[in-house]
């Protein structure tokens, strides 16, 4: 995932300490993977977006 779509979908997420948490996770996370994340971790990333942004969508957010 490129910085421009990561900010992207990160500002589709109002609750800003959430935003900024999911920021440090997979800013670490690129870290960790030396900016190559596997093909995997990478669905699992745009499967977390994806589920924020549904919720955001939805009006509440829970866990």
């Amino acid at each position: 995932m490129l910085m421009e779509e990561l900010e992207t979908r990160l500002s589709r997420i109002k609750d800003q300490k959430l935003a900024t948490e999911v920021r440090r996770f997979l800013l670490n996370l690129s870290l960790l993977f030396d900016n190559q994340p596997p093909v995997h971790i990478q669905g699992y990333i745009n499967e977390i977006f994806d589920i924020l942004e549904e919720k955001h969508c939805a009006g509440k957010f829970s866990f």
